[in-house]
């Protein structure tokens, strides 16, 4: 262990970890705010918003339900979260403030989450030098997939939160020899079940390491008891669910696995989580180098390992997420910082154990690896060249650095070359359009929906695409065209190759049967032939708003409606 250190030290430390990482978050957050097409505004991924949706629903209606009136679907799988955005609207936050205080939450918890690495970190390492707890707790806001689903309103950085709470807690518990349940185990169990229902898999993980290393002649009853409150606590989770919108498990659910093949979805997944395979690699060797440390110090990288490997392969098993061309997706977001904590408790001591040229070799041919396949989902060359450049240049640093004679100076650059290998790519497309968080086109469909509604009366229906952000800003009757929010469509036949919550879709029955007034986008990936023309003949017309900030590109408005606005409507160009 390191030497002992006065709070003060430790704090200061801590401060200097974290603050540039603030400072990068903060101009995230400010930059993403610049509207090219109005005053400065604040927006959230349209997944968040659907759960604002029901969050500002309950607050102003007291029903959890997508908009005021709307049947009791679930489409949202983030219960806690969804209740603490409807608690940001009951204290009068709205609009853009109520995104920037769940932004600013992101931060918070990300912030958060750097204490606890730098807390374990600085505990359970081995070696001297403070270098490595620094670098480690002030890389998290460095990785790129993490910041950006959390800045973006997701539940990612509240789940890594939760997440090394219950690693410390469980290590802790270990490491005292606790013969009693504890409620710093508990709650973070209790939390992340409710904030997200995969988060028994963090508790799964635990548990089996209290069945392995718990105190000997009480071990198999305290994984009885904490394995009883996660059973308990995600029976409770889907009875609430069951009571109040008539399913066992969300909408969303139903949306992405039913009428989906293991096959599918498996394939799927192992496709976009090749890109990993650089993370994989680093851990294993971080186990690898731990295989003569001492047995504690080899238990805390293990449970830390077994919960990356058990949310990667769920994220496996569901086939993935939707969005992953350029970054990792949600699932790993989540616990990619799990990374330099583990490189952290391991990598300071490996020039001891492995030379540099073996380091530098795994990383390169793995990273070769992940490079074919970093955007499995649009390939291009420039997607290889660009991250195997990125990797063989981290692994060059690991190989330069591994050669100086001081401990902490490889698990250094391990951790700088992980934030290079998950960030830098997905960071430079965006900056080649100044837009880091990918905000513009939240912006263009938040003005594109203010625009719309001002062409229609507060009695209208509109069918959409985004069930968010529409939902969220026209406060009119919402069609949900992609079933989120719409158990006929997430239970119906799934359309084309598998891609997760956007192939299920019936315009025969949500625009011909549910006739809304106005159709504000469609989606058909191409695999519906000529359905501008079945949407003329189901007796709609595509008009243009007069005034707007974009009424040039029009939108479908069904001709016998008397919830149009007409003399606010023209040909279109």
């Amino acid at each position: 262990m390191m030497k002992t250190i006065s709070r003060l030290h430790q704090r200061t430390l801590y401060a200097i970890a974290i603050v540039p990482g603030l400072i990068f978050m903060l101009i995230l957050e400010w930059q993403s705010s610049e509207n090219p097409w109005g005053s400065r505004r604040f927006t959230l991924f349209d997944d968040a918003m659907i759960s604002m949706d029901y969050g500002r629903t309950l607050a102003r209606a007291g029903e959890m339900v997508w908009f005021p009136g709307a049947p009791r679907v679930q489409g949202f799988t983030n219960p806690l979260w969804t209740l603490w955005m409807a608690l940001v609207h009951l204290v009068g936050f709205d609009g853009s403030s109520a995104a920037l205080v769940i932004s600013l939450t992101g931060v918070l918890l990300i912030l958060a989450s750097s204490w606890i690495i730098f807390d374990l970190v600085h505990t359970h390492s081995v070696g001297n030098n403070h270098l490595i707890a620094v670098l480690s707790a002030g890389s998290l806001p460095f990785l790129y997939p993490l910041t950006y689903w959390t800045l973006r309103g997701m539940e990612v950085g509240a789940l890594t939160f939760f997440c090394l709470l219950l690693l410390r807690a469980t290590v802790n518990h270990i490491r005292d020899g606790r013969v009693h349940i504890s409620f710093s185990m508990i709650l973070p169990m209790i939390l992340g079940i409710a904030t997200r229902f995969d988060f028994a898999i963090f508790c799964v993980v635990a548990v089996a390491s209290l069945l392995l290393w718990g105190p000997a002649y009480v071990k198999t009853r305290l994984a009885a008891l904490y394995g009883a409150i996660v059973i308990a606590t995600a029976a409770s989770v889907c009875l609430a669910q069951k009571l109040y919108w008539g399913s066992w498990l969300p909408n969303t659910y139903h949306l992405k696995m039913d009428g989906v093949s293991p096959i599918d979805r498996i394939s799927r997944g192992l496709a976009s989580s090749a890109k990993t395979s650089v993370l994989f690699a680093i851990i294993a060797i971080a186990v690898c180098s731990q295989l003569r440390s001492t047995e504690f110090h080899r238990r805390v990288v293990l449970i830390a390992s077994a919960m990356f490997v058990a949310m990667a392969a769920y994220a496996v098993y569901i086939g993935g997420d939707a969005w992953e061309g350029e970054m990792l997706n949600r699932f790993y977001a989540t616990i990619v910082p799990l990374v330099p904590l583990i490189v952290g408790l391991s990598f300071n001591t490996l020039r001891k154990r492995a030379t540099p040229a073996v380091i530098s070799i795994t990383v390169v041919l793995t990273a070769v690896g992940a490079g074919v396949t970093v955007n499995p989902f649009g390939f291009s060359n420039k997607h290889f060249y660009v991250v195997a450049a990125v990797s063989i240049l981290s692994a060059f640093i690991i190989f330069v650095l591994s050669f100086i004679p001081r401990d902490g100076f490889v698990a250094g650059a391990v951790v700088a070359a992980v934030c290079l290998i998950v960030s830098a790519y997905p960071m430079a497309q965006q900056q080649r359009h100044s837009d880091l968080l990918l905000t513009r086109t939240n912006l263009f469909v938040t003005e594109s929906v203010e625009t719309m509604r001002d062409t229609t009366e507060v009695g209208a229906s509109v069918a959409t695409i985004w069930a968010g952000v529409p939902a969220y800003y026209s406060h009119r009757t919402m069609l949900d065209l992609l079933g989120k929010n719409d158990t006929f469509i997430a239970t119906s036949a799934p359309h084309g190759a598998f891609f997760p919550g956007h192939n299920k879709w019936d315009y025969d029955y949500s625009i011909d049967k549910l006739q809304p007034d106005v159709i504000f986008q469609t989606f058909d990936r191409g695999l519906e032939k000529n359905l501008h023309q079945r949407i003329l003949n189901w007796g709609y017309k595509k008009m243009c708003p007069i005034t707007g900030t974009f009424g040039s590109r029009g939108y479908y408005y069904r001709t016998n409606s008397k919830q149009i606005k007409w003399d606010s409507l023209q040909e279109c160009l």
